[in-house]
């Protein structure tokens, strides 16, 4: 299938994930601080809340998160605090509707230490269960889906679900007494969605109004910076004084996060929102995708000015396999690239290209590349040639012949889900090729950025640019592009990379970097 002609977009599911990710990374804290008194007569701080929020992109709805926190008591009486996060959402993809569902528990003792937690995911048909456990100073967490362990040190700085809250409650009280003062803070958390630290920028804006119904119309204005793995997520909030939030808005996709009652949380909109309509960037200028060996294009980032803090998320376009940086102009926060074909007699070798070597996570399996399964091994060895670029793209060919059903009902599938049902996307296509090209010891990683499609019905070249995955393998220290979506033995140059990934669990920095520029570029074709 040669998708290139199609406007269909191909907007890859991990962006979707990630998204989701960062939308409970933001309603996991703060949390709802209340007094209560004890048997004893002693007040102190419960943190017990049970609230929920509607999720809308384009002001359309399109989930829901429901958060809890309460008290417990562990077997030999010791207090602890549960707290539990349910998210829904639901996407419509160029007709497909692609569902996903997360619930978490995390568990802190009653000085903040982080004990234990739990997420589950639910993406299509398949569900992942995540756990983590404290011992030793360290997280050992394990994955369900393929019985992978792995642990994560402990750092003593990371704040708690309620330090966090009583954090953002001083900053309301600093605010009020002293209003010049504009407080910030600087602080890092665990999250265990993503299972990674969160370093958190707050800046004070001030109180304003919310736009929301009573008693929630008015809250602290912050601006929140949050760096995660690389990559970095601006936001712009608003908090109640007991440090609850109250409204969340991550710009340029146009996803907002707001809190109201249950009743109208859970309310289901039969008009679903199209994700790659609203990811697509039409080109300005002409292009001729099949034929063109090269185009050099100028890329541009428009300013957010909701987030008053230095972006340099811009700057994401990098040399690669297939494509050199020209120029990079700082004030108009530009870059011109030129991209290069790798496709038959079209390809062309490039000098001045990037080719780090690749991280040992490009060799080893992940929950997502099971690349030491036996049907994974056995059917990347029946394809192995005189070379591994030879070998590398007779898999491109053969996982291309596999998938004979590209929709995108399955929101995240593994390498051997995909082999299995062989159905999906660029996502599935990226994923498999991934995991057969590490079976036999191909270093190899997922890219991902956009690809130019021929708009249909139109006399003029006219292109849109779509979010889309592919793959690189790195053979004799060079990196080298296959599409396995299109099994043309190559990328066109009417593909821009914007960051790449080995995928291994708990990364998700080429994916994360991404979702500051949804709906703020435009493209121009220069030649």
């Amino acid at each position: 299938m040669n998708c290139i002609h199609k406007p269909k977009s191909i907007f890859p599911k991990q962006i979707l994930v990630a998204l989701c990710s960062m939308t409970i990374c933001l309603f996991s804290s703060p949390l709802v601080s209340q007094a209560s008194t004890d048997d004893k007569g002693d007040t102190s701080p419960t943190h017990e809340m049970d609230v929920w929020y509607r999720v809308s992109i384009a002001e359309k709805p399109v989930g829901r998160i429901h958060l809890t926190s309460k008290a417990s008591k562990l077997d030999d009486g010791s207090k602890v605090m549960e707290h539990k996060s349910d998210f829904f959402m639901r996407l419509n993809r160029d007709g497909d509707v692609a569902e996903v569902k997360e619930s978490s528990l995390l568990v802190e003792d009653a000085d903040g230490n982080l004990l234990r937690f739990q997420v589950n995911q639910e993406m299509g048909e398949n569900e992942v269960v995540i756990k983590g456990v404290s011992r030793g100073g360290e997280l050992h967490i394990t994955n369900s889906s393929d019985d992978s362990k792995r642990s994560i040190e402990i750092d003593e700085s990371w704040l708690s679900n309620v330090q966090q809250t009583d954090l953002i409650s001083d900053l309301y009280k600093q605010y009020q007494k002293d209003a010049d003062a504009k407080p910030e803070s600087i602080y890092s958390a665990f999250d265990a969605q993503i299972m990674s630290a969160v370093k958190v920028t707050i800046t004070i804006k001030g109180i304003s109004d919310t736009g929301l119904e009573k008693p929630w119309d008015k809250g602290l204005h912050v601006i929140m910076k949050q760096e995660i793995q690389g990559g970095t997520i601006n936001s712009t909030n608003w908090f109640a004084s007991d440090g609850s939030l109250l409204k969340s808005v991550i710009p340029g996709f146009g996803m907002t996060m707001e809190r109201v009652k249950k009743e109208d949380a859970i309310k289901q909109s039969s008009d679903t929102v199209d994700i790659n309509g609203l990811t697509s960037v039409q080109a300005s200028g002409q292009v001729d995708l099949l034929n063109d060996a090269s185009h050099t294009f100028r890329i541009s980032v428009r300013r957010d000015e909701s987030i008053p803090l230095k972006d340099d998320n811009w700057k994401i376009l990098k040399n690669g396999p297939n494509q050199i940086l020209n120029q990079v102009m700082e004030k108009l926060r530009s870059t011109s690239i030129t991209t290069f074909s790798s496709i038959g007699d079209s390809s062309v070798s490039l000098t001045k290209a990037s080719h780090p070597k690749p991280a040992a996570a490009c060799l080893k399996r992940s929950s997502l590349i099971q690349s030491d399964a036996d049907e994974i091994k056995s059917l990347a060895r029946k394809h192995k040639k005189e070379n591994p670029l030879a070998t590398a793209k007779a898999l491109e060919v053969e996982v291309s012949r596999l998938i004979t059903d590209a929709n995108y009902e399955n929101v995240f599938d593994s390498a051997l889900t995909v082999l299995e049902k062989k159905e999906g996307d660029c996502t599935e296509h990226s994923v498999l090729l991934v995991a057969l090209c590490r079976a036999v010891d191909v270093p190899a990683r997922v890219a991902t950025g956009l690809i130019g499609v021929q708009a249909p019905a139109s006399d003029e070249p006219v292109v849109q640019f779509f979010y889309h995955m592919w793959t690189e393998v790195y053979v004799d220290g060079n990196w080298h592009s296959l599409d396995a979506t299109l099994g043309r033995g190559g990328i066109t140059s009417a593909h821009i990379k914007l960051s790449d990934s080995s995928l291994a669990d708990g990364d998700e920095s080429g994916l994360i970097s991404i979702v500051n520029l949804l709906g703020r570029i435009e493209i121009k074709v220069v030649r």
